[in-house]
């Protein structure tokens, strides 16, 4: 029997490339031919409702980290080529940016490792959250 659920836990930088032919492959073993609506956590995806689409099968998550802005262009870049791919080949894409967790709720600069950790926790919850 196959599983329920597949979620995949990544870095969105360091997905891309076979992380997300990875996630391609998935899609295409799942979902068969015949396309339905897609939901993601904002709604629908696509450039207009009428191009939304679903998959079938076991429910395919891809929840992923975003990089801080110092860490350059390259890393954003390939972080937005995963997301944009992503979200026509998993039924949700959860994304974190890791930039928006530079500063404490009270106002105090965080180090990058307790913005990473935060990161991860955010992560994992947005994952279950759906789930």
């Amino acid at each position: 029997r196959p599983p329920g659920t597949i979620l995949i836990l990544a870095s969105a930088a360091e997905a891309a490339g076979a992380g997300l032919e990875t996630v391609k492959a998935i899609a295409r073993l799942k979902d068969g031919e015949a396309p339905q609506r897609k939901w993601s956590l904002s709604g629908f995806v696509g450039k207009s409702k009428a191009n939304a689409i679903a998959h079938r099968g076991p429910l395919l998550v891809s929840a992923v980290v975003c990089p801080f802005d110092f860490e350059g262009p390259r890393k954003s870049a390939l972080a937005a080529e995963f997301l944009d791919a992503a979200q026509m080949a998993a039924d949700v894409v959860c994304a974190v940016p890791q930039a928006s967790l530079t500063e404490s709720s009270e106002g105090t600069a965080l180090t990058v490792a307790e913005a990473t950790e935060y990161a991860d926790t955010t992560l994992q919850w947005s994952a279950w959250t759906v789930l």
